[in-house]
C-alpha cells in the first residue's frame, strides 16, 4: 500500500500548488518514494531504498512555476509544513 503527503507550495509571484510525495508504507517490502507536483511544472522524482531530503529533491526535479518560470527551490515550501 503507498500513502501520499502533500506539501504547499508557493511561488514568489503568489502562485500556489502542492509537492505530493507517495511512499511505500507496507511492512516487509522494500520501500521507495515519488514525488510529483499539482499546479506546478516537474518530470518527478523516484528513490529506492532510501527517503529523498528537500534540498535533494529541488536539486534532481527542477520545479518551475507555469506563470513566472521562475524555479522553486526548498523555501518555496509553504507555512505549515
Amino acid at each position: 500500500m503507498a500513502s501520499r503527503v502533500r506539501y504547499p507550495l508557493k511561488c514568489k509571484c503568489g502562485h500556489t500548488g502542492e509537492l505530493v510525495l507517495k511512499e511505500n508504507d507496507t511492512p516487509y517490502s522494500s520501500s521507495w518514494e515519488e514525488y510529483s507536483t499539482i499546479s506546478f511544472d516537474s518530470d518527478g522524482y523516484q528513490v529506492q531504498g532510501r527517503t529523498a531530503g528537500f534540498q535533494e529533491l529541488f536539486k534532481e526535479m527542477p520545479v518551475k512555476c507555469p506563470q513566472c518560470g521562475t524555479r522553486l527551490t526548498e523555501a518555496n515550501l509553504a507555512e505549515g509544513k
